[in-house]
């Protein structure tokens, strides 16, 4: 596959007139419902629609749906104002139900809800979806059902969508006043469909599959952005990989449908939105950029023609490696699915004032049936097999990255703020070597030399960074991924511990989520060098209240006079820096946080720094980019 060029973004501001989307986080999406600090036992939250499935019924040449509307909990009434009505046939035909006749609504006064489908009783499969309003028009809901059973297969389920866009789901065309809002409260895929695959939506960049990968993968794009209509642009940074389709395509069959696709102009484009994505000089094959949307790719890429061997999209996206070192294979981002196979723990720790004397193991389901056949591996194995993963020390592999160390810190209060590296609150580390770790019955063992300076009693936390490896797919290509060995995805291990004993300390308060942060992140969450994963209580070890970029603004030589945020220091402390980053789109002052590899700035599109001081240290970069670097990069 001719590799993508890194096309350079520049930050596009809307002239007059046109829309500018902007991505608003809400706290629901990290403090979910039953998670850690749930948003709904910390804030009064207002103006939860609840709709229940629709129940149909034939009734003459009539259709007759009975629903529910509860608004926080209690039955909502008034709402018999049918604004839209919608029915999506088998092969995407579409009507508009309010054309022959409005359907009618009895509100029963509790809460409860009877439609009348005129002429709809002998309808084959369809989709129904009613925009309806209360009066006078303050809110919209939807209602929407399928009978007598779905008019198309999905491709994608609401939960999918769900688990960025929240529970309450999208909320599109919307004006400037809540009664303009398409549905209050909440929007899914299965209603969006009706329309955006229908008679409305012929072309595949205005369908749903090109609305949403154009909206997704709009900063991959080579113009860094999706265009709708003239009126409408896109320019977001999707929190995870398009190339992992299995975080839409969420079930073994869509997943099979989504790697069948063929290579077709719509189909590429909807993703790659013109040939400028590819540089087909090396390959040789120039002649590709002069083809539009509408070329005819089958007439060689099938299965007896000159490209047989690129016949449809996993054809392309198998092997390609993810800015966290994750494999694309079948769909699936391979870090991720072999990851979940694993348990990793620390078992347990010994200070005797000399040294810490760590134990820690780790399970491996190797077929992936479940947890049950999940046996307890070598840590030190050194031959990696499909059934048999390494952790240390690392068998060959060039990549030289996720080498294991264990990383520690200490509490003041109950944050770990006395850290002992040369940073504020920053944790110090050791790398395992075969020095300090052994391994004996499925346990390893490291011996590090205890930090002198704490006092006996306070409360230490360890963490064990890096990767389990597992082979990679035989047979896979090398273009992007030429080592035999793979980087899984296991949760970085943590213990909290009594200084002076090693005796199990209580766990530090928690906060937030991590299976709230993986729902979007999937397979990207920032991990530092390719040796911190997916674990929130190790990510505050370093990002706590002490932490400071001071020291590094120091070192460029800048103070608050030329600081782009005009600051002596700024935290990256997780609460001040994740509330800052995830809602840097709707305005705020720019979040900005020095790194001796150089200056990351979250802000608004089209945000001018505050001062103009550049030099060859210091870059500056809009929050759509969300630039998470890591030590190596390779070019897709």
């Amino acid at each position: 596959m001719p590799r993508v060029p890194r096309v350079p973004r520049v930050p596009r501001v809307p002239p007059a007139g046109v829309a500018k989307i902007e991505p608003r986080e809400s706290c629901g999406v990290c403090h979910d419902v039953g998670s850690l600090a749930a948003v709904d036992a910390v804030h009064a939250v207002t103006g939860q629609v609840a709709v229940s499935a629709p129940a149909f019924t034939v009734n003459g040449a009539d259709l007759d749906v009975a629903y529910s509307v509860n608004i926080d909990g209690q039955p909502a009434i008034g709402f018999t104002n049918v604004r839209t009505a919608y029915r999506l046939a088998a092969g995407g035909a579409q009507s508009d139900l309010l054309l022959p006749a409005a359907p009618v609504v009895t509100d029963n006064g509790d809460g409860t809800y009877t439609m009348k489908i005129l002429g709809a009783g002998a309808n084959p499969d369809s989709r129904y979806l009613f925009r309806i309003a209360d009066d006078p028009v303050t809110k919209n809901i939807s209602v929407s059902g399928d009978y007598p059973a779905a008019p198309r297969t999905a491709l994608v389920s609401n939960q999918s969508c769900n688990n960025c866009h929240g529970d309450q789901g999208i909320a599109p065309h919307t004006g400037p006043t809540p009664s303009f809002q398409y549905a209050y409260g909440s929007m899914v895929a299965s209603e969006c469909v009706v329309c955006h695959t229908g008679s409305l939506y012929t072309w595949i960049p205005d369908s749903f599959v090109g609305l949403v990968h154009g909206i997704h993968n709009s900063h991959n794009m080579p113009t860094g952005e999706y265009e709708f209509n003239a009126d409408t642009q896109f320019s977001v940074t999707y929190p995870t990989y398009m190339t992992n389709c299995s975080v839409c395509h969420d079930s073994t069959e869509t997943l099979a449908a989504a790697n069948a696709m063929p290579v077709t102009g719509p189909g590429c484009y909807s993703c790659h939105e013109s040939m400028d994505s590819w540089d087909f000089t090396a390959s040789g094959l120039t002649f590709h950029e002069a083809f539009a949307p509408t070329e005819d790719c089958t007439v060689c890429h099938n299965a007896s023609g000159v490209a047989s061997s690129k016949v449809v999209v996993t054809d392309f996206h198998n092997g390609l490696e993810t800015e966290r070192v994750g494999i694309i294979y079948g769909g699936e981002d391979l870090s991720v699915s072999e990851g979940k196979k694993f348990t990793w723990q620390i078992d347990s720790v010994v200070d005797d004032t000399v040294n810490l004397t760590i134990n820690w193991s780790a399970t491996f389901d190797a077929d992936g049936a479940g947890p049950n056949p999940a046996v307890a591996v070598n840590p030190c194995n050194t031959t990696v097999t499909t059934d048999a993963p390494g952790f240390f020390p690392y068998a060959p592999n060039t990549a030289g990255e996720g080498t294991l160390s264990m990383l520690r810190s200490y509490a003041q209060g109950d944050d770990y703020v006395l850290g002992q590296a040369n940073a504020p609150g920053q944790a110090s580390a050791v790398n395992l070597d075969t020095t300090n770790t052994v391994c004996a019955g499925n346990v390893a063992t490291t011996t590090i030399p205890v930090d002198a300076a704490i006092p006996a009693g306070t409360r230490g936390i360890v963490a064990l960074q890096g990767k389990p490896q597992l082979p990679v797919p035989a047979g896979m290509s090398t273009e992007h991924w030429a080592e035999p060995l793979m980087f899984v995805r296991v949760p970085t291990p943590t213990y909290e511990f009594v200084v002076g004993t090693g005796a199990k300390a209580t766990d530090r308060r928690l906060i937030a989520d991590t299976e709230q942060c993986l729902k979007c992140h999937v397979g990207s969450l920032y991990q530092h060098g390719n040796t911190r994963v997916d674990n929130v209580t190790m990510c505050i070890i370093c990002h706590n209240s002490a932490s400071s970029d001071q020291n590094n603004r120091v070192l460029m030589g800048v103070d608050a006079s030329e600081a782009y945020d005009g600051k002596v220091g700024q935290t990256y402390e997780f609460k001040t820096m994740l509330h800052a980053i995830h809602s840097a789109g709707t305005g705020l002052a720019p979040y900005v946080v020095y790194r001796t590899r150089g200056i990351y700035a979250w802000a608004a599109e089209g945000t001018t720094p505050r001062t103009g001081r550049l030099t060859a240290r210091r870059r500056w970069s809009s929050a759509a980019t969300l630039p998470c670097r890591r030590r190596r990069r390779r070019t897709i």
